[in-house]
Formats: structure tokens, sequence, C-alpha cells
């Protein structure tokens, strides 16, 4: 298993995913929205937005929105900020990382008592969504699988994406082959 470090992004300024998220018998239950941008310094902005729709909103409201700043030239991530609504609370939170320290301040600016001092990693972290999208630039088969550095809240975890199988997805430009891959964490899964 090789240990992947960070590459220039598999998503470019301009490009935009929308994916559709079920719960069970929901097929439409919310929606996932994600652009990448470029600014002006050389850094590659990536933004989600996740919301309930349907069924769903009106049983439980949820929106989140995500803003992730990545260095264009090599891949890596800068910043991220994250906040979320539902009908009865709200998050909000950023992190910067100084890599020349090997340090990451998160600051949680609802429960400022949650705020750390992070250490970085040795594999340069991502974030989630991100993660997933850079697995279309692998070079990876069937039953093959990589480690990668991943961010979420205020802790950096290790994941193993393994290519489980593949599959043929039916698109508006034919059947198009397909791998299907799952995400796991290293020994006791967190959450």
């Amino acid at each position: 298993m090789a240990t992947l470090t960070a590459d220039p992004l598999a998503i470019q300024p301009g490009e935009k995913f929308t994916y559709r998220l079920s719960w069970g018998l929901f097929r439409k239950a919310a929606t996932l929205e994600i652009v990448a941008d470029h600014d002006a310094d050389g850094v590659t902005r990536i933004t989600s937005h996740t919301a309930t729709q349907g069924v769903i909103r009106a049983l439980y409201r949820f929106d989140g929105w995500g803003e992730f700043l990545y260095e264009a030239e090599n891949g890596r991530l800068r910043s991220a900020k994250a906040w979320t609504e539902t009908g009865s609370k709200s998050t909000n939170a950023s992190i910067d990382l100084a890599y020349e320290k090997m340090e990451a301040n998160y600051v949680d600016h609802v429960r400022p008592e949650k705020s750390v001092l992070l250490d970085i990693p040795p594999d340069e972290p991502a974030d989630f969504i991100t993660t997933l999208i850079q697995t279309r630039s692998w070079n990876i088969g069937v039953g093959e699988e990589e480690k990668v550095s991943v961010l979420f809240d205020d802790e950096f975890y290790e994941l193993i994406i393994a290519v489980d199988r593949q599959e043929m997805l039916a698109t508006k430009w034919g059947k198009k082959p397909a791998l299907v891959l799952i995400p796991r964490m290293e020994g006791e899964p967190k959450g």
C-alpha cells in the first residue's frame, strides 16, 4: 500500500459536481454541490453545499457549507471553513495549516473552548470530499487500496480507500465503467 502525498488537484477551477444523496428508501434525500474556483493568489477554492430536500427536509432541515483553500501548484490544503444549520443548532469552525511549524490552528467559532492547536500529520491532509474527487486521478485498480490523511472537524484521520469492484453506470453518454470505492478508517472508527 503506497502512501500518497499532495498532488495537483483533480478538480480544477471552473468544474462543478452535483450529487444526489439517498437515505434508505428516499432516493432524493439531499444534494451535494461542489464547485472549484481560482483565486488571484495561486489558490484553488473548493466550496461545497449539502442540503436535505423534499420529505426529508420537512422532517430534518440540514444545510452544510464548506470552503477549502488549496495551493494550486501542489494541491496542499492551506485552510478550511465549515458551517452547518439545522432546525435546532448551528456550527461554525475553521482551521489554518502552517506547514513550516507542522501545526494547524482549529477555531470553533460557536464554542471557543473547543478550539485547539493540532499537529499536522506527515501525510499531507485533505478534506474528505476533495479526497474522494482526487481519486479520479489515481492509477488504482480492483483489489488495491491507498492510505490518505483526511481532515474532519478538529481531527486528522488515517483513511484507507479500497477499490471493491468495477461496475457499468448508465450515463447520458451511454454505459461507462466506474470503480466502487470503499473508504474505511484504520483501527477503531470514530463517529
